[in-house]
């Protein structure tokens, strides 16, 4: 992936992420593993849960990292592509 294209990905994670209704999509997937995660009766069970909050957490995780590749963040980098 070319600099620009990087920094277009990054212009568009970022306004996506600070869509509310991304972040909150997020917070409620998270709650709701976590809830069936402590309402778990076996370890198969948990250990499931566990593994699906660990991957909300990688893909939130990744996602800030797509948003901050772009060196300056600006609309100007975005133009060039």
């Amino acid at each position: 992936m070319s600099p620009e294209e990087r920094r277009a990905r990054a212009f568009r994670v970022q306004a996506m992420m600070e869509d509310g209704e991304i972040t909150a999509a997020f917070n409620d997937i998270e709650a709701e593993f976590t809830e069936e995660w402590k309402r778990s009766q076996s370890c198969d069970e948990r250990e499931n849960m566990w593994r699906a909050i660990k991957i909300v957490s990688l893909v939130r995780q990744r996602l800030a990292n797509y948003a901050s590749a772009s060196s300056d963040g600006s609309m100007s980098a975005i133009r060039r592509v």
